[in-house]
């Protein structure tokens, strides 16, 4: 485990998810990083141009409103929409709003009552909310979502959502994921292996649509696809695709070629 000196109640729940395997070193070290420099930040707003820029380390009330940059650490309460050109949030974070930003960084245990849409988003830990919408967006952790629209879409980790839609699709499992409909140009699902079983995570899903389509430990109704590689530990009820591949750890009952 990671050496930690800190007394402080955030860290210390912190440090239980990653010793009890809820959280990888990677996002460990990210959420760590950043709260750490956050903390260092005393309270400050300043207007500039009529816009705010926020600086808050300890708890935090940030009410609705238009800002610059936003910057906040520990206890974080947001009262209503926000809209910034940057956001950094780590901590405890929740929010009864909707919020807009260009790009927006958030670190360890938020809840959002609202809708997010930024251009770039990066999420470490645990994530809770309604639509997320942007052109890069990552997740590290845990996110249960209504669902996911963007251009480059990573995930690592756990999610449960209705739908995710994009261009470039990428999840490396670990946990239990859950998701309706998954649409998108290249889609690339995979499992981080554990020391005595394949699929260190799994992947529950209705209907799978795209052009290539790569597949580790899933579970489907349906797949559809031009270029399809069916990997182990998948279960495929319906495989239509022009080109397919099924590897021998994987089970498809019907297959249709295009």
């Amino acid at each position: 485990a990671c050496p930690m000196n800190e007394n402080d109640e955030f860290v210390r729940k912190l440090r239980e998810r990653y010793e009890k395997e809820e959280i990888s070193r990677e996002t460990y070290e990210d959420i760590l990083k950043r709260y750490r420099e956050e903390k260092k930040n005393t309270e400050e707003i300043e207007i500039k141009d009529k816009k705010r820029d926020y600086r808050c380390a300890g708890s935090c009330t940030l009410p609705s409103g238009e800002y610059e940059d936003i910057s906040a650490a520990g206890s974080v309460e947001i009262m209503g929409d926000i809209v910034a050109k940057k956001i950094s949030l780590s901590g405890d974070v929740k929010s009864n709003g909707n919020i807009k930003a260009d790009v927006l960084k958030c670190a360890g245990s938020t809840k959002i009552d609202g809708s997010l849409e930024c251009e770039e988003i990066n999420i470490a830990g645990t994530f809770s909310g309604m639509k997320i919408k942007g052109e890069s967006i990552y997740i590290g952790g845990k996110a249960e979502v209504e669902s996911i629209k963007g251009e480059n879409i990573s995930i690592g980790g756990a999610v449960e959502t209705k739908s995710i839609k994009g261009e470039k699709i990428k999840i490396k499992l670990s946990g239990s994921s859950r998701v309706d409909e998954i649409n998108g140009e290249n889609i690339d699902i995979i499992s981080s292996a554990g020391f005595l079983r394949k699929c260190r995570g799994k992947l529950k899903a209705n209907n799978i649509t795209g052009e290539k389509i790569h597949l580790e430990c899933t579970t489907a109704n349906s797949v559809d696809g031009e270029e399809v590689v069916v990997g182990d530990g998948c279960i495929i009820d319906l495989l239509k695709a022009e080109n397919m591949k099924i590897k021998k750890g994987a089970t498809v009952k019907r297959k249709e070629k295009k």
